[in-house]
């Protein structure tokens, strides 16, 4: 069901019903939301939820990596979580109809045509995943007794 994204159908009936948006931030599950920092709940709290956001197209093929994660919850919060709530910083910054638009079409494209390229929208915030991950694994290493950066 991920892979073709029929599990997002439960999804698509609340937008039909309108308790939710075609494009806007992904509903956090309350563990997460929780961690918002107070600027963050009311920048993106105040948007309706979404199917389909900036954040989604990057972290587009997840459960993947969340299935070979030794501890998906850490995987989720060191390297996913920053990215996701930075791509929702800038959504909820510079949302409209032409903004929408734009996810709407490489969300197709992600899907459809299973592309690897992100639109050029969200390569500035990239470094974020990527620090974070340098982080991680410069504390691993000094956990482990291995050389420090």
């Amino acid at each position: 069901l991920r892979t073709t994204k029929l599990d997002e159908l439960p999804q698509l009936i609340s937008v039909f019903l309108g308790d939710m948006s075609l494009v806007g931030p992904r509903p956090d599950v309350p563990q997460y939301a929780a961690l918002y920092s107070p600027e963050d709940r009311e920048l993106i709290l105040s948007l309706p939820p979404g199917v389909t956001d900036w954040a989604s197209i990057v972290n587009f093929d997840q459960f993947v990596d969340f299935a070979c994660a030794e501890d998906p919850d850490g995987m989720f919060e060191q390297h996913i979580r920053p990215l996701k709530v930075e791509l929702q910083r800038v959504y909820a910054r510079n949302h409209g109809l032409l903004v929408d638009l734009r996810i709407l079409v490489w969300t197709a494209r992600r899907m459809f045509l299973r592309s690897d390229t992100l639109p050029p929208d969200v390569k500035p915030y990239l470094g974020i995943a990527a620090g974070r991950a340098r982080e991680s694994a410069g504390s691993e290493d000094r956990r482990m007794g291995g050389e420090q950066d």
